[in-house]
């Protein structure tokens, strides 16, 4: 694997915050990367910098070859997680951050990813991921199922079938 962590977007404070935790990481030998414009001097030391975009193409294979790929947003609070689905599709093993009532419509805590609520605790799970490549493949297997069904294709076959299904009712009536 490339990276035990992955992280990938711009150094918001968010962002800067979580790559001083895991500092801790580092300091126990885990090799961690952050990626994305901005991000030179703004690292903790130990700590592998690419200071620049990356194609969708790149972003997803540092997904796939990391063993655990965080996902912490912008403004420092949950949202969709947008990005999720691009990391699962990829074969990640997610480890973002959740506000459980926004998240749940799409990821399962525990199930297809790992949630975390504050640095102490994303710093915890990430070890407990890192000692276990079953729990993450598990993980990861089980995100790429989740991240089928939002395909376009998928919800556009969903959308046909909702309609015909309307027209089919229609016709019978």
């Amino acid at each position: 694997k490339k990276a035990d962590v992955v992280m990938v977007g711009a150094p918001y404070p968010p962002r800067i915050s979580a790559a001083f935790a895991l500092e801790a990481l580092v300091k126990q030998g885990r090799h961690i990367v952050v990626i994305g414009e901005g991000w030179k001097g703004r690292a903790p030391e130990g700590i592998a910098v690419i200071n620049e975009n990356i194609s969708g193409e790149d972003y997803a294979s540092w997904c796939a070859s990391s063993k655990i790929t965080l996902i912490v947003n912008r403004h420092g609070e949950a949202q969709t997680p947008a990005r999720g689905f691009i990391e699962a599709y990829a074969g990640g093993c997610l480890l973002m951050q959740m506000d459980r009532s926004k998240i749940s419509r799409y990821f399962t805590d525990r199930v297809d990813c790992v949630g975390w609520e504050s640095f102490g605790d994303m710093v915890r799970q990430a070890e407990g991921l890192l000692e276990s490549s079953e729990r993450r493949q598990c993980l990861a297997n089980f995100a790429w199922q989740r991240a089928q069904r939002y395909t376009y294709e998928a919800r556009l076959t969903r959308l046909f079938m909702l309609t015909r299904g309307y027209r089919d009712h229609d016709e019978v009536m």
